[in-house]
């Protein structure tokens, strides 16, 4: 009888160590959500007074800097090849007025 006393004992003990450690995950995982919490509370705040802006707001300029960084090179081009006709076409009329003062 005095061995099932020991192990009645010992079952009642990690059970009761096992309601513990149970309790203590339950205390830390609600401390863990509540610091979780306060943190992100505090950023907030933080990136409010620091007036930051939203990354969709950063990303939507981003792309619209891409656009005309695009159109830019596109219009410097168009603008190449434009001065490039002016410069053939004066070659031209340079031509031509050699041709009628001759």
């Amino acid at each position: 009888m005095r061995n099932g006393y020991k192990t009645t004992m010992k079952s009642r003990i990690l059970n009761d160590l096992a309601g513990v450690a149970g309790a203590a995950y339950s205390v830390a995982n609600g401390v863990r959500e509540e610091v979780k919490t306060i943190a992100k509370n505090q950023v907030s705040e933080l990136s409010a007074r620091l007036d930051l802006v939203p990354r969709s707001e950063l990303d939507s300029v981003e792309i619209l800097a891409l656009r005309t960084k695009e159109e830019s090179e596109n219009l410097k081009a168009q603008l190449t090849a434009t001065q490039n006709l002016v410069r053939e076409l004066q070659e031209r009329i340079r031509i031509l007025e050699a041709i009628i003062t001759e």
